[in-house]
């Protein structure tokens, strides 16, 4: 048997994160700040949330603390990160995974139907697949985009479930780079590969090929 369709993560899996580097990400978030006229300084820590990575319940708490009406401040961050990450790209900040661009051919030869699912902003989804001109290769993509997406990111499989049923081609295959989108997986009734330790992409082919 080997699986139908396969279901990829994007950070640190398909796009390469392993700089740490988020200052394009801090200065999305104090560019949304000024644009909504919020003079307070923030650490760190406070700024990641309100970038939306430490959960929607986070974001909402800063937003308070900021003054800043959450549904309203997360239209302007989410379109901030695509602009100021295609600008990182740009310079050379992040690149494709090695391999990635070879698996994704090779299994879309091999029929195999392929999908994307990422807790980054849909815009920035969106921003790097067409930068990397991997429209072709993909089937269905998406990412967050309201606040109610936020609220369901992984481990949650709400998004995986969409892609499913967008898919549609049974046996599945979530890969990713991380327990939450092994756990995320695992919530949506569907086999999982873990390729944080994968120097290669194409080297996990047969995982997904050749699954006995």
């Amino acid at each position: 048997m080997k699986y139908k369709t396969a279901i990829f993560d994007l950070d640190g899996t398909i796009l390469e994160s392993s700089s740490g580097d988020l200052s394009w990400l801090h200065q999305a978030v104090k560019d949304s700040l000024e644009e909504h006229n919020c003079e307070k300084k923030f650490s760190d820590n406070l700024i990641n949330a309100l970038a939306g990575l430490k959960g929607s319940e986070r974001y909402r708490e800063v937003c308070e603390i900021a003054g800043l009406e959450p549904e309203v401040f997360w239209v302007t961050v989410h379109e901030q990160r695509a602009v100021r990450k295609k600008e990182f790209i740009d310079n050379g900040g992040l690149k494709l995974c090695n391999g990635a661009k070879e698996l994704l051919k090779d299994l879309k030869d091999e029929n195999i139907r392929l999908g994307l699912v990422s807790n980054s902003p849909d815009t920035s989804v969106d921003a790097v697949i067409k930068y990397f001109d991997l429209q072709d290769a993909f089937h269905y993509y998406r990412g967050i985009t309201t606040l109610e997406d936020l609220e369901r990111r992984k481990p949650d499989p709400w998004h995986i479930e969409i892609a499913k049923a967008e898919l549609k081609r049974t046996p599945f295959v979530y890969i990713g780079d991380s327990n939450v989108d092994v756990e995320a997986a695992e919530n949506a009734g569907i086999d999982a590969i873990n390729v944080r330790n994968t120097g290669n992409l194409v080297e996990i082919k047969s995982d997904i090929v050749d699954k006995k």
